[in-house]
């Protein structure tokens, strides 16, 4: 669950172009070090049925811009996990890394579309792919 580009000026201006990408796109910036040229992004939720997912964003802008998903699926306890006195939380949040391609595809394609209209090229592990 990453996706890199290349960097077209200096690291610091593609941290600068990417955050306000994923403004444009809707993302709130949580977190944003000049220094280490890096940024997190609030809590997104993609409603599914019975298990929404919760997903934060970790941008990172070096040789390349590297833009990593850490996600959580919450999950309802079972009836039988439940008691009526209890006072504990019914949904468990569980930290997922392996998010379905689609729901990976519904984060990553705006993201790279917007990306690629500014003129960074994603990188897919071996070669640079341009469209």
């Amino acid at each position: 669950m990453v996706a890199n580009f290349n960097v077209k000026n200096t690291s610091f201006e593609s941290l600068m172009d990417i955050q306000k990408i994923l403004e444009l796109l809707g993302y709130e910036i949580d977190f944003y070090d000049k220094n280490d040229k890096s940024l997190s992004t609030k809590k997104k939720i993609i409603k599914r049925f019975m298990r929404p997912i919760s997903y934060i964003l970790f941008v990172s802008s070096y040789d390349r811009i590297k833009i990593v998903i850490y996600s959580e699926v919450q999950t309802f306890k079972r009836a039988s996990n439940i008691s009526l006195g209890n006072k504990q939380n019914q949904v468990i949040q569980n930290s997922s890394n392996n998010l379905n391609i689609e729901i990976q595809k519904k984060i990553f394609e705006p993201i790279i579309k917007q990306m690629r209209e500014i003129g960074y090229n994603y990188y897919d592990g071996k070669n640079f792919i341009i469209f």
